[in-house]
């Protein structure tokens, strides 16, 4: 598209909808499931429907939510071109919440988000698929049938090319701002929620699980099994019932969910305002991050206490494999996954040569430094593109922003002399952050304490003197003012005499 799009406030959505309750999203219209009892909205599945275009999202999904202004815009542009060219003919626009309304993404097999299909007039299948090649309106509007003679199009500057929209989308941070403070509470129930959130849109379709799909569950649970701690409790009780009961598990959604709904739901049904940002019914992304930084410090844990027994020892390459598929099978946000697939098997952070199937206890560390190093890389990757969009040019404190922990939450994480993060500081600090407290933890903690206290004495010391020397320049200064003063005084007298 030819204009710029702006980011502009917009009012809240509902909850589990990025278009539904706004003031902002005209011509869009989002499926709220009032539409008929069957929860079968008329637009999809009625026989008396016109040219439309329909998006599938997920409102957890970064892609999604980037792509909100660009749809809508593009819808208005459509709809102006519309009214302005075929006058007395209109095409629709419609959205659908693929987590309000699961069992329609299953009739249309959405496995990943954003979809969005043009459908004919009467027709229940797409005619051509929108994204992420937006094609001109023109072009829209020749494949659903909406006449437009060649002079108008002319006349309005056609070219005949499709635009990639998904060039100018940006994603949104997977986590969002790392370095948001939050306690280690909010850390794991945010953990907890993306889990019980993950095993409950694991179906795509109606049918059972892939053979591929259930292998990899499979291996995502028992991996999950180990490097979870126990006191995550809510974690472990769905893990051990669903593996106890995983045949029947994966035949179907309803029995996957009748075995989650064994336990009782959690008394807090929101993530974090640290993850939410604000946005109700969001989180799910930073929550998920916070269970693989978990997991990744969790399998060092379970190897160093398999010590005498290797073989219940996971290599660090089999963690990362684990972590890979399953971000392959059951990760909906397309863009999110294409890039951390396209980032692990191309060897990003020179991921081969460092996550190796050895057993020696130095190379269990380098699966969670490579996952802390990745999430960075991906946090100073997408503002690098954000700041592409705004035309702007990245600064170098920008990308020290973007990156986590910063010197302040972790000043003995970085070498002084290059600024580069140094590794065993970052595991100790990442376990610190992401493990239960015990005496290793409690440990580390007090070692950073440390750091913290050996900086301060040294700051309040320069302030203590640099305010002690400036009390002694305003004493001297007035003895000196004072003292001039008595002289001209004295000589005045003296004259007067």
């Amino acid at each position: 598209m030819s204009q710029q799009i702006k980011a502009e406030k917009i009012s809240t959505p509902e909850s589990g909808y990025l278009y539904l309750g706004t003031t902002d999203s005209y011509p869009i219209s989002d499926y709220d499931g009032n539409h008929g009892a069957s929860g079968r909205p008329d637009f999809l599945y009625g026989s008396d429907t016109g040219p439309r275009v329909v998006e599938f999202y997920a409102p957890w999904c970064p892609h999604c939510k980037k792509m909100r202004p660009h749809y809508i815009a593009y819808a208005q542009r459509v709809t102006k071109l519309v009214n302005e060219t075929a006058p007395g003919q209109e095409i629709k626009f419609y959205a659908i919440s693929c987590v309000v309304h699961s069992m329609i993404c299953k009739d249309y097999k959405i496995t990943g988000y954003p979809r969005i299909f043009a459908f004919l007039p009467g027709q229940h299948t797409p005619a051509m698929d929108v994204f992420p090649k937006m094609p001109h309106p023109f072009e829209l509007m020749d494949k659903l049938g909406l006449y437009v003679d060649e002079d108008t199009k002319l006349r309005n500057n056609y070219v005949p090319e499709s635009e990639s929209l998904a060039d100018r989308v940006v994603s949104l941070m997977i986590r969002g701002e790392m370095s948001h403070p939050r306690s280690k509470r909010d850390t794991f129930h945010d953990a907890v929620l993306s889990f019980n959130f993950s095993m409950r849109n694991l179906f795509t379709t109606h049918g059972p699980l892939s053979d591929d799909a259930s292998k990899t569950l499979h291996q995502w649970l028992s991996f999950l099994r180990k490097a979870i701690p126990r006191q995550l409790v809510e974690i472990h009780r769905v893990i051990d019932s669903v593996l106890n009961d995983f045949d029947s598990a994966i035949k179907s959604e309803e029995n996957m969910v009748a075995i989650l709904d064994r336990f009782p739901k959690p008394v807090r049904s929101d993530w974090s305002d640290s993850c939410t940002k604000g946005q109700s019914g969001m989180g799910y992304t930073c929550g998920l991050w916070d269970l693989f930084h978990i997991a990744s410090i969790g399998i060092v844990e379970w190897n160093t206490n398999a010590r005498e027994d290797r073989s219940k020892a996971v290599s660090a390459v089999d963690a990362g494999n684990v972590l890979r598929d399953f971000i392959a099978h059951f990760f909906g946000c397309d863009e999110c996954r294409t890039n951390f697939l396209k980032a692990y098997d191309s060897c990003e952070l020179d991921r081969c040569n460092r996550l190796r199937p050895t057993m020696i206890t130095t190379a269990w560390n380098e699966f969670p430094f490579w996952l802390f190093e990745m999430h960075n890389a991906v946090n100073l990757r997408l503002m690098r593109e954000q700041a592409n969009e705004e035309t702007r040019t990245l600064t170098e404190e920008d990308e020290r922003r973007s990156q986590w922990p910063t010197r302040l939450e972790c000043p003995g994480c970085f070498n002084n002399t290059n600024g580069s993060f140094i590794k065993e500081a970052v595991l100790q600090h990442l376990r610190i952050e992401y493990w239960p407290d015990d005496q290793i933890t409690q440990e580390y903690r007090k070692r950073l304490g440390e750091t913290l206290d050996g900086r301060q004495p040294h700051t309040m010391l320069f302030a203590i003197t640099l305010l002690c020397g400036l009390v002694t320049l305003v004493l001297l200064l007035g003895y000196l003012v004072r003292k001039s003063l008595l002289r001209r005084r004295r000589n005045l007298n003296i004259k007067a005499n």
